[in-house]
C-alpha cells in the first residue's frame, strides 16, 4: 500500500463550496497538478516526525502541518478524510515553518529512530534519501509560505 500526501491551495470561497458539496472533492484532489498543488510523496510521515518528534499529532501547532486540519467530509480516502485549513491557520503554520532550516530539520534524521517510532516509508541513510526528504520539506515550506502570502486555504489528503 502506497500512501502519498497531497496538498492544494484554494481560496476560502472554493473551500466553503466543497464543504457544501463534498461530492466535488475527488475532482479537486485528482485534477492535474499545477502551481496550486504539492505532492510530497511518501515523505509525509518522516517530515511530520522530524517537525514534531512524534509519529502522531501532538499539542504543538507544527504538528498540524501535515496531519492536522478540519475534515472536509467523513469519507475515508486512505489515511482518513481530506482536511482543510482556513487562511488564518495557514498563516500560523507558515510562521511556524519559516524559521526551520532544512539542515536543522535533517539533523534529527535517524533511520533507527524513525523505525522505532513506526514511521511510514522505510528509507535509508543514503545521500539520495536525505535529499528526497530535504527537497520535499523545502517544497512543503515554500507551499505554505505562498499560501499564506496569497491568503489561501489549504486542503490536505493522504491516499
Amino acid at each position: 500500500m502506497c500512501m502519498n500526501a497531497y496538498f492544494r491551495r484554494m481560496s476560502p470561497g472554493a473551500i466553503h463550496k466543497l464543504l457544501n458539496s463534498p461530492e466535488w472533492l475527488p475532482r479537486v484532489i485528482f485534477t492535474e497538478c499545477d502551481k496550486t498543488t504539492l505532492d510530497i510523496d511518501k515523505s509525509w510521515h518522516i517530515i511530520h516526525y522530524l517537525l514534531c518528534g512524534s509519529a502522531q499529532t501532538t499539542d504543538e501547532l507544527i504538528s498540524e502541518t501535515i496531519l492536522g486540519g478540519r475534515p472536509l467530509s467523513m469519507d475515508n480516502l486512505g489515511c482518513g478524510p481530506a482536511r482543510y485549513f482556513e487562511p488564518l491557520k495557514v498563516a500560523m503554520l507558515a510562521d511556524e515553518l519559516a524559521p526551520i532550516e532544512t539542515e536543522q530539520l535533517m539533523h534529527h534524521y535517524s533511520v533507527g529512530k524513525l523505525s522505532r517510532a513506526g514511521i511510514y516509508a522505510k528509507l535509508s541513510d543514503t545521500a539520495e534519501d536525505r535529499s528526497y526528504i530535504s527537497c520535499n520539506f523545502d517544497s512543503l515550506k515554500s507551499f505554505y509560505m505562498t499560501a499564506a502570502h496569497n491568503r489561501e486555504g489549504v486542503i490536505t489528503v493522504i491516499i
